[in-house]
This record gives C-alpha cells, structure tokens and sequence, in this order.
C-alpha cells in the first residue's frame, strides 16, 4: 500500500473514498487573530470534530466592514445564521489546512440561499484553503481569467476564517 493513510496505489491515489476527520481544535497554529482587511469569518460547529462523509450543524458569522478594517469582536454585518460543513476534497484531506463545503440554512435546517460578500445569493458555498499554494492566488486568478475569457467561473473572495475558536488561515470562499 501507499504512504498515506487508507493504503492504495501509492501517490495521493490511496485517500479517494478515505474517511476523514478534522478538530480545528488542536490545529498547531497558534496564533493570536484578532483583525484584518480581510473579512473574517466565524465558524461555530456543533460537533467538534468535522468528517468528509456528512455534514455538522454549526453556525457561521461573517463580519465585512465598508471601512476596511474588520476586527473579530465587531457584530455580523454579512450573514449570522446557521450552517452545515464538511469537508472538503480527496488528496487535499492529508493538507494541514483544510477545504470545507458548506450550506448555509434556516433555523429548521432547510436551504437558505443568501448572499456572501457581495457574491449571489445561493446556499451552497466552498472554503478552499491555499494550503499548498504559497502565492494563495492560483485558484482565484484562474477563475477570474476564466470568467474574463468568456466563461462561467466562480466568483471569489478571500477572507480569514476562525473555526470554534481557533484562527485557521486565510481561505478562498
């Protein structure tokens, strides 16, 4: 079997189908976050502990200040509401940065299509983390030259994530 986690043909090959858990919780990142120019979103889940097979409630604040700077005391101005996350991926499951997909939803738990960062208002959204892109822009700027081409691409938007406390990075959402 190959060198990861659930055998295979070798490469990254022997993840596809893997189950994955992921607690943001004892992330090694230790770092204090407590603003940027970025939006910052937080994540609160019910469940500690995030798989790749079905997705957690949880809640999710967004805070995009008009003047910029974006602290993570300010209230919601984006969206404040509930959500269901997962992760995210197959080969990007073994990144200590993780992908999320996430839905937001109403209180009883049904698709909420909402607006996000000046983005249309749907449910369904992705949190891509650059994990193994040091410029943090190859996804970004591909669907933007996509989309500049004539074509459909996803629109995108970088922000900082916090997830049940802890700061997890910057994310592409």
């Amino acid at each position: 079997p190959g060198g990861f986690p659930g055998g295979g043909m070798g490469g990254f090959g022997g993840g596809f189908g893997m189950n994955a858990e992921y607690d943001p919780t004892t992330s090694r990142n230790d770092v204090e976050f407590t603003s940027s120019n970025l939006p910052v979103i937080i994540i609160q889940t019910e469940s500690k502990t995030l798989t790749n097979k079905e997705k957690s409630a949880g809640t999710m604040k967004v805070i995009a200040n008009a003047s910029g700077r974006n602290r993570v005391t300010d209230p919601a101005n984006g969206y404040d509401g509930k959500i269901k996350i997962k992760l995210r991926g197959n080969s990007s499951l073994f990144f200590d940065q993780k992908r999320f997909t996430l839905e937001t939803v109403t209180a009883e738990g049904k698709a909420n299509d909402v607006e996000l960062l000046g983005m249309p208002a749907d449910n369904d959204w992705v949190l891509l983390a650059p994990y193994n892109d040091i410029s943090m822009m190859r996804d970004a700027f591909a669907f933007d030259m996509w989309n500049n081409m004539g074509h459909w691409a996803p629109r995108t938007r970088y922000c900082e994530v916090i997830m049940n406390g802890k700061y997890i990075g910057v994310y592409t959402l």
